[in-house]
């Protein structure tokens, strides 16, 4: 016999970025009448879905450094990556709502940082440092340096 007929998301490729995967299944959603009225009606979601982040966070066992611990219970991990997942997607529809592509909104800030990381790289060479070998307040004001550079 004939087999199942294709998903309405099954032509998404699960090979794609992951925002980028977000953004056309949650437009393929929206345009089969799956979408909220409103931008406004997005960021309720998500602070709905922050708020559920945090709570999973919060029942998770967690190590010194306030990492979930996995060894602990590796349930309790699941349920933080999922909720974290939950708050990522909600964003890409409040991106897709805006008329903004998520992923590419994620590169040119990966670009950005990349930018003023380079920035306080050499600003810490120039010092004969490493930016590892700063204290938080001395990468800060490098940083704003780096911002400043870029508003000219």
């Amino acid at each position: 016999g004939e087999g199942a007929a294709e998903g309405l998301l099954d032509s998404v490729p699960t090979s794609f970025p992951a925002l980028m995967q977000a953004q056309k299944v949650s437009r393929k959603a929206a345009a089969a009448g799956f979408e909220w009225d409103t931008v406004d009606d997005v960021w309720a979601k998500v602070d709905e879905e922050v708020a559920e982040l945090k709570a999973a966070y919060a029942a998770a066992p967690k190590s010194a450094n306030g990492k979930v611990d996995a060894a602990a219970d590796p349930a309790a991990v699941a349920a933080v990556e999922l909720e974290m997942g939950d708050v990522l997607f909600s964003l890409v529809n409040v991106a897709r709502k805006m008329g903004v592509q998520a992923e590419e909104a994620l590169r040119a800030t990966c670009g950005k940082f990349r930018a003023r990381w380079a920035f306080m790289e050499g600003a810490a060479a120039g010092q004969g440092r490493r930016v590892e070998d700063l204290s938080m307040e001395e990468m800060e004001e490098l940083w704003q340096q780096a911002k400043r550079r870029e508003a000219r």
